[in-house]
């Protein structure tokens, strides 16, 4: 791999991207990971798993209404992933905001639902 791959920068994909940050943010290099996360989010703005990576750090450091209002400001696409209902539900439950974060979880589990059976019909 070469520098840009270890920084997450211009040559990786983005799985690598984000595998790369989840493994420093499993370190607890936050700083980092908060910086890869930033950078894929700043190539693709509207994108729910950088917002949702970035957000699992506020959420770790405490800064819940930091992470809430990222998610929400990705809330178009983001509503239609399993990861970010479930990652915002958590931080509402982290305020206290609990029938807000029951809902989320209730689109997850819809959500969940329908994807599963896409994949029997498509089988």
């Amino acid at each position: 791999r070469g520098a840009d791959d270890e920084a997450g920068g211009g040559n990786t994909r983005r799985g690598e991207g984000m595998s790369f940050g989840a493994g420093c943010l499993l370190r607890g290099d936050f700083e980092r990971a908060g910086q890869l996360y930033d950078d894929m989010a700043k190539k693709d703005p509207g994108a729910p798993g950088a917002a949702c990576g970035r957000a699992e750090i506020d959420r770790l450091t405490g800064a819940y209404q930091a992470g809430i209002e990222r998610l929400m400001a990705v809330e178009e696409r983001g509503r239609n992933s399993t990861e970010w209902l479930v990652s915002l539900a958590g931080l509402l439950t982290e305020v206290g905001r609990y029938d807000e974060a029951g809902q989320r979880l209730k689109s997850a589990l819809a959500l969940n639902d329908e994807q599963a059976e896409l994949s029997v019909e498509s089988a």
